[in-house]
């Protein structure tokens, strides 16, 4: 039977040879009971022979099937050619070719019956795939190391999740990290395994994050509970593993942070207490030597008035007071170190203080002071005493960084940022707002990175002794931080040094006459600052209202059917403090105006950001009167 002629017998087009030829692929026929098989040309040259014949001997065919395929796929034949009906078949089997090598083919065919159901034929089609299994063996050999990489790299614990959290695989770091076998954790959510509901909700919320988005979580720390109980923390990423059409699969990459987190911490609480160490050492040193000195004088000032020597003790004396007033400039010192300061924050122009300052800050020969004021920048509120001290230190240390003479440059610059700044000395970027800029640059000797790192370090100081306290720039960070403000320094050996102390800006607010008779509403939890201030108010004719607590100040609104102007209130209060008070009344009050008063150290800052006034305590009736005309003639 030739191949135009069984491709008849099938019933299909004359052209069908030879569109399979085309594709390289071969036809072949084996009419049941025959001991040959008819080929076509492509299938000869599919087992590497030269087309000598239509037919081959099944024993030959039989022959070139690869040994370890070949008694499968011959039992397979016999059991179609047995069986009933009209079956048909896909075979994937190895031949050796006559040079030797080894190829895959796909065989694909068909048993044809008489009407009693008697196998006449087997006829199929067969085409060379050995590419195609050579890739799928690539792909598994891939697929296999990778799993092998996933299953054996220790230290890193990889799990895979659904979209709602539940375990698809575990490697065998998960196992030794978190305490769960892999048969315990398979098919369970986290909340079950290692986190508490509150951080299920945030592994939730990122899962379905990096699925809306596509994008892998950057490296962040997370704790957990191993099934010990014991509390952990991992370093975790999480990425999509699955394609956009497929159901989203996720896998948690995890490396355990738990102890290099307790060791972190173990170095920082030592150099805190380091750092505390050098502060206690220099408050020693600095107070040693103001004791020795009031009691050296002490002493011969007594001796001067046994003697009846009046200008000595008067001397003396003098010697003492002085003694006492560098105390005192010690003691604000360590405060605004410690952002302690009992602050009167008031709002100033920066650029008109500074220039005023400089004129009293003493230089010495060979040193040029040069200043740029920014006009037209909103003021800063901070205590003109604390600027002082900032300016004032900050430019002392750029004229001694130039033992040789040279040049301070000091500027203001109003700045208004769309996003986060540069880094201050504490590592925090400054957010993005409203600010005014000093800037105090130097052409000195500049400062290496190491000494940079510990500027502001309590009594370090690369100054010789008798110089410097070594409390200049951490004062004055303390003094910025206290009022909502940033520290930024850039320096290098033998090139200058640049120091920026950001202030945040006084909102720019419409000014209204003052309110003659306002309806104010005083709450302070001390009945007696509290009733001297109702009673100062009413003096002036003012309506008052008043309460202890916050809960209490909710109470005197709701009841309240007119306007209230003022809202005069301590910022610390029992239950809700000050703050709170304040947002919850501006959202039922729209246009009320905030007065807080403080005596806490921080309040400045504080009320920086909330955007509302401050009253410091202690306060006298002028200075009470003076802020509520203020926090009136404001817009709300």
């Amino acid at each position: 039977m030739d191949d135009q002629s069984t491709a008849r017998g099938a019933g299909v087009p004359e052209w069908l040879p030879e569109a399979l030829a085309c594709g390289g692929v071969g036809m072949w026929c084996w009419e049941v009971g025959a001991e040959v098989v008819t080929w076509s040309a492509e299938t000869f040259a599919l087992f590497g022979l030269e087309p000598s014949a239509e037919a081959l001997a099944i024993a030959d065919v039989i022959a070139r099937l690869h040994p370890d395929d070949r008694d499968a796929l011959v039992a397979r034949a016999r059991g179609l050619v047995e069986s009933a009906g009209t079956a048909s078949f896909t075979a994937e089997h190895r031949v050796v070719r006559a040079d030797g090598s080894v190829r895959w083919l796909e065989e694909q065919g068909c048993v044809v019956r008489d009407a009693s159901g008697r196998a006449l034929r087997m006829l199929g089609t067969s085409r060379d795939v050995t590419l195609r299994k050579e890739f799928e063996r690539a792909a598994r050999a891939s697929e296999e190391r990778l799993w092998s990489i996933v299953q054996n790299t220790p230290n890193v614990a990889l799990q895979g999740y659904d979209l709602e959290g539940h375990v698809l695989f575990w490697n065998p770091a998960s196992e030794a990290l978190f305490g769960w076998t892999a048969d315990e954790a398979l098919g369970r959510r986290l909340d079950e395994l290692l986190h508490t509901p509150e951080e299920m909700e945030g592994f939730l919320a990122t899962l379905r994050d990096v699925h809306l988005t596509g994008t892998p979580t950057p490296p962040t720390e997370y704790p957990f509970r191993k099934k010990s109980g014991e509390r952990g923390v991992c370093l975790s990423t999480i990425f999509r593993l699955s394609g956009p059409d497929e159901p989203p699969i996720f896998a948690c990459m995890d490396i355990d942070q738990t102890e290099s987190r307790r060791l972190r911490e173990r170095a920082e609480r030592a150099e805190r207490l380091e750092s505390l160490g050098r502060l206690a050492g220099g408050i020693a040193h600095d107070f040693n030597n103001l004791l020795t000195s009031i009691f050296s004088s002490t002493t011969i000032g007594l001796r001067a008035i046994e003697g009846g020597d009046w200008a000595a003790a008067r001397e003396e004396l003098v010697r003492i007071q002085d003694a006492g007033r560098q105390g005192a400039a010690l003691t604000q010192q360590l405060l605004g170190y410690g952002r302690r300061q009992i602050a009167q924050p008031k709002e100033v122009d920066l650029a008109d203080q500074v220039g005023r300052i400089l004129r009293l800050v003493p230089l010495r020969e060979g040193v040029e002071l040069r200043f740029e004021p920014a006009s037209g920048a909103p003021k800063v509120r901070l205590d003109p005493g604390q600027l002082h001290q900032v300016v004032s230190n900050l430019v002392i240390n750029a004229r001694d960084a130039m033992p040789e003479g040279g040049l301070v440059r000091v500027s203001t610059e109003h700045r208004l940022t769309a996003e986060a700044s540069p880094f201050d000395r504490e590592g925090d970027s400054i957010p993005a707002g409203d600010w005014v800029v000093l800037r105090v640059e130097d052409d000195g000797v500049g400062m290496s990175d190491e000494v940079i790192s510990r500027v502001l370090e309590p009594f370090f100081t690369t100054k010789s002794s008798g110089k410097g306290t070594g409390l200049g720039l951490p004062t004055c960070y303390g003094i910025l931080r206290q009022n909502g403000g940033h520290l930024v320094i850039e320096s290098a050996l033998g090139r200058g040094t640049r120091v920026e102390a950001w202030l945040p800006a006084v909102a720019r607010v419409g000014s209204s006459p003052p309110i003659e008779q306002a309806t104010i509403l005083v709450v302070d939890d001390d009945a007696g600052i509290r009733g001297v201030i109702v009673e100062e108010l009413a003096h002036r004719a003012h309506h008052v209202l008043e309460a202890e607590d916050a809960a209490s100040a909710l109470e005197v609104v709701r009841g309240h059917a007119g306007p209230i102007h003022l809202l005069l209130c301590d910022l610390r209060l029992p239950g809700m403090d000050g703050r709170s008070l304040a947002d919850t009344l501006r959202v039922r009050r729209p246009g009320l105006r905030v007065l807080f008063v403080s005596g806490a150290p921080s309040a400045a800052g504080e009320v920086a950001r909330f955007g509302g006034h401050l009253l410091s305590k202690p306060f006298g009736l002028a200075e009470l009167q003076a802020a509520i005309e203020r926090a009136l003639a404001d817009d709300a």
